[in-house]
C-alpha cells in the first residue's frame, strides 16, 4: 500500500507539472507584451545572468529580493552549459 501512495505522489506531481506548463504556454502566447512589472525584471535578470551582481546595477523599482535572481543565475547558467544552449536566446 505504501508503494501506491509514491505513484498517487508522482501521478499528481507529474499532472501539476502538466497542466501548470499548458497554464503558462497559454499565458505566454496571449501576452505578447510585458505584463505588470516585466519591464524592470528582465533587464535585472539579463545583467545578472551576464555576472554584474553590485548594488549599482540594481533597479530601485523592483521590490524582489535580489536571492531570486541569484537563484535563478545558478540554475540558467549550468543548463546553458549543459544543453549547449546560446546566450542569445536569453
Amino acid at each position: 500500500m505504501a508503494q501506491l501512495e509514491g505513484y498517487y505522489f508522482s501521478a499528481a506531481l507529474s499532472c501539476t507539472f502538466l497542466v501548470s506548463c499548458l497554464l503558462f504556454s497559454a499565458f505566454s502566447r496571449a501576452l505578447r507584451e510585458p505584463y505588470m512589472d516585466e519591464i524592470f525584471h528582465l533587464p535585472q535578470a539579463q545583467r545578472y545572468c551576464e555576472g554584474h551582481f553590485s548594488l549599482s546595477q540594481w533597479d530601485p523599482m523592483i521590490t524582489t529580493l535580489p536571492g531570486l535572481y541569484l537563484v535563478s543565475v545558478g540554475v540558467v547558467k549550468p543548463a546553458i552549459w549543459i544543453f549547449g544552449w546560446s546566450e542569445e536566446y536569453f
